[in-house]
């Protein structure tokens, strides 16, 4: 059994924990402090950074590299992943993703559909992906724009649809939901709240008071309340899209639902929390 390639995957963390569950099977007692320690990371720093509180700084980076023997294209790829992670606008993410898309050694070792990541990763493909499920859609870029709220470029909705229909969204055989395969969610969840936050900026200016719901509110809690506040906001969600799918052939008009909800702040106890790199 090989090792995992690095060029397999969109996502590092996932990665890193393939590539130990592999060399686990290799060696007998190996596990992720063991790695951790060849590695050259705190104690602290491996949990952190699986755990998604934290992305390795190029330091972390070059330890990580080491421990793995990655040759210089695969440490230069895991940066790419570790970049796009940390992107924290839509153009950044877009110039990453090309550059990932257009690294030889991604497409050769890759099972993800670039076509794919990329209309699940466009900013208004989600809206246009329910609009072409309406009776009387034209799969015609000027005629989408023109229905979309807020105003979006005829030009990205061109680039939007030519994704999807590559992907097969889009036409006869198109399916009723989208599910991402797993390798792409989070970059495709990522860039979609990115997109969606937006949008909400200019609906707040552009959709007509009578046609959109914002509400806002910042409470204060227990820490052992979170985590069911959190499942209440998801769940919320969920209720949206049962309550649509009760109209699934009866579809008129798109309306966009989201939802937030972080942890904003909470009491300091023995000092301050780190920086987001380690």
């Amino acid at each position: 059994m090989s090792a995992p390639s690095v060029f397999a995957f969109l996502d590092y963390r996932r990665f890193i924990e393939a590539w130990v569950e592999w060399r686990s099977t290799q060696r007998a007692g190996y596990g992720l402090g063991v790695f951790a320690m060849n590695a050259r990371l705190g104690r602290a720093t491996l949990p952190n950074i699986l755990g998604g509180r934290r992305h390795p700084s190029p330091e972390t980076l070059d330890g990580i590299a080491e421990a793995m023997h990655l040759d210089p294209q695969e440490h230069e790829f895991l940066s790419l992943l570790v970049d796009i992670q940390r992107a924290s606008t839509l153009d950044e993410q877009a110039r990453l993703l090309r550059a990932i898309f257009a690294h030889p050694r991604y497409a050769a070792g890759s099972q993800q559909d670039p076509d794919l990541v990329e209309a699940l990763t466009s900013g208004c493909s989600g809206v246009i992906f329910e609009l072409s499920r309406l009776p009387g859609f034209q799969a015609d870029p000027a005629w989408i724009a023109a229905r979309l709220r807020p105003e979006i470029g005829v030009d990205e909705v061109a680039t939007a649809l030519d994704a999807l229909r590559r992907a097969g969204l889009v036409g006869a055989d198109a399916p009723h939901r989208v599910h991402t395969p797993s390798q792409v969610d989070h970059i495709a969840a990522r860039r979609a709240h990115l997109a969606a936050l937006d949008a909400a900026r200019q609906a707040l200016v552009q959709v007509p008071w009578d046609e959109r719901e914002f509400h806002f509110t910042t409470v204060s809690v227990p820490e052992s309340a979170v985590p069911a506040i959190l499942t209440e906001v998801k769940a919320a969600v969920e209720r949206v899209r049962d309550l649509a799918d009760k109209y699934r052939d009866e579809g008129e008009a798109v309306v966009q639902v989201q939802v937030q909800a972080w942890w904003a702040g909470k009491q300091v106890r023995g000092g301050v929390s780190g920086s987001e790199n380690t």
